[in-house]
This record gives structure tokens, C-alpha cells and sequence, in this order.
């Protein structure tokens, strides 16, 4: 009963050791643990730190990388605009050379039709040179063969005019009358010879572009128009006078003188043809 009693006051004891153990083993356990999960926490920080230490080393790696990718991507981009610019120059070179060769052409075209042109108007020239020598020698030999006629007729008339000028016929009074008509149509002659002259000394280019001088042509049908009425009074003298002599004289003063208007009026009629560059449009001016 003892020994029963015994191993009964035993056993509380024992547990007591055993949960004390257990307490133990479990502090240690959890003592353990806990060093385990401490030294666990430090590892995946020493991870973390690592992980950040190789992450900022890859994110400056990548940064790198990338800063020579945009670095190479810059001069891969410098090399293709000077490409570009290079092709550019080539193609505006080529185009100036385009041009310049079409100018050139251009040039040479033009030169061509000049010296054609040179060509053709000295070609032309020539053959109005021709035409106008021909023209001016056909009318130098119309001129001539007016003014010879003038000239004659002219000649004649002053023939009779000295005869009238000396004249000494008084016994009736008509004697004066005809030296008076006589000085008269002497000095008519010298103005209408004068007139003629400048007529002639006109040059036939200048004929060609004014046209023939109207003053003068004006001036020698004034003229004509007085031999007229000079004419008149020389019939008149012939009826006054008995004077077979004096009335023969007259009569071939007036013969004279009527050829003479006849051949100044000849002459008038060809100088008058030449009309012109002016006249031509003055006539059309009129006719509007």
C-alpha cells in the first residue's frame, strides 16, 4: 500500500518533468525557430538587398543599353539625313546640270535662228538694195529725162525773157508791160529752178520713208499757176500791139512758156508719186 502510495506521490513529480522537459524542448524548439525564421528573415533580406543591388545593377545595365541603342539610333539617324542631304545635293546638282544644258541648248538654238535670221535680212538687204539701186537708177533716169525736158523748156523760156528785157518798144506803151512780165518770169524762173534743185537733193531713202517734198512741189505749182496768168497777159500785149516783131516774140514767149508748165507739170506728176511711209498713213488717216 505503501509502495502504491509511493509510486502515486511519484507520478505527479514525473509529470511535472515530463511537461518541464516539454516546456523546455518546446522553448527550445521555438528558440530554434525563431533562430531559423531570424536567420531566414536576414537571408531573404540579404536576398532582397542582393535582389536590389543586382536590380539597380540590371536597371543600370538596361539604362546603359538603352543609352547606346538611342546613341546608335541618334548617328544611324545622323548617317541617313546626311545620306539624304547627300542624295539631295546630287539631285539638285543633276538638276542644275539639266539646266544648264538646256540653256545651253537653248542658247545655241537661239544663236542658231539669229545667225539665220542675220542670214536671211542680210540676204534680204541685199536684195532691197538691188531693188532700190534698180528703182533709184530707173527713177534718176525718169528725173533725168524730166529735168532735161524742164530744163530745156526752161532754158528756152529765159531765151525769150532776155528778148522781152530788152524790148525798146514805147511808141505805143506796151514796151514797160512786157519788160515788167519779162523781169517777172525771170525772176520765176530762178525761184522754180531753185525749188527744182531742192527737189533733186533729197535723197530717195528719205523720199521713201517722208515722202517727196510738198513745200517744194507746193511752191513750183504756184509757180505755174502765175505762169498762167502771165500767159494770159501776154495775149492781152499781142492785141495791143501792131508791131509784127514784138507780136512774134510774144507769141513764142507764150509758146515757151505753156511747154514749160507742160513739162514742170510732168515732172510734178512723177515727184508726187513718191508718197512715202508717212503719207501712206496719212492717206489712211484721211480716209477714216
Amino acid at each position: 500500500m505503501k509502495q502504491k502510495k509511493s509510486s502515486i506521490n511519484k507520478l505527479p513529480l514525473f509529470l511535472s518533468l515530463m511537461i518541464l522537459s516539454s516546456l523546455v524542448f518546446v522553448g527550445v524548439i521555438k528558440a530554434e525557430e525563431a533562430e531559423v525564421k531570424e536567420t531566414e528573415v536576414r537571408e531573404e533580406q540579404n536576398v532582397e538587398v542582393k535582389s536590389d543591388e543586382q536590380k539597380t545593377t540590371e536597371e543600370k545595365k538596361i539604362e546603359s543599353d538603352l543609352e547606346m541603342a538611342k546613341r546608335a539610333r541618334e548617328i544611324k539617324a545622323r548617317e541617313e539625313h546626311r545620306l539624304l542631304e547627300l542624295a539631295q545635293e546630287k539631285k539638285e546638282a543633276a538638276k542644275k546640270k539639266l539646266e544648264l544644258a538646256k540653256e545651253a541648248k537653248q542658247k545655241l538654238e537661239e544663236k542658231k535662228k539669229e545667225v539665220k535670221a542675220e542670214i536671211k535680212n542680210k540676204m534680204s538687204d541685199r536684195d532691197e538694195l538691188e531693188d532700190e539701186a534698180t528703182e533709184e537708177a530707173e527713177l534718176n533716169d525718169d528725173n533725168e529725162n524730166d529735168n532735161r525736158s524742164a530744163e530745156e523748156h526752161m532754158s528756152e523760156v529765159a531765151k525769150h525773157v532776155k528778148i522781152l528785157l530788152e524790148n525798146k518798144e514805147e511808141g505805143e506803151g506796151i514796151g514797160q508791160e512786157v519788160r515788167k512780165i519779162a523781169q517777172d518770169q525771170a525772176d520765176s524762173q530762178e525761184r522754180i529752178a531753185a525749188k527744182l534743185a531742192k527737189m533733186e537733193a533729197k535723197k530717195v531713202w528719205l523720199k521713201k520713208m517722208t515722202g517727196y517734198d510738198r513745200e517744194a512741189v507746193d511752191s513750183v505749182k504756184e509757180e505755174i499757176a502765175a505762169i498762167r496768168l502771165r500767159i494770159q497777159e501776154i495775149h492781152k500785149l499781142q492785141e495791143s500791139t501792131t508791131d509784127k516783131e514784138t507780136m512774134a516774140e510774144l507769141e513764142d514767149t507764150a509758146n515757151s512758156l505753156i511747154e514749160q508748165n507742160a513739162a514742170l507739170d510732168d515732172k510734178l506728176q512723177v515727184e508726187m508719186k513718191d508718197q512715202g511711209v508717212w503719207g501712206w498713213f496719212r492717206n489712211i488717216m484721211r480716209r477714216n
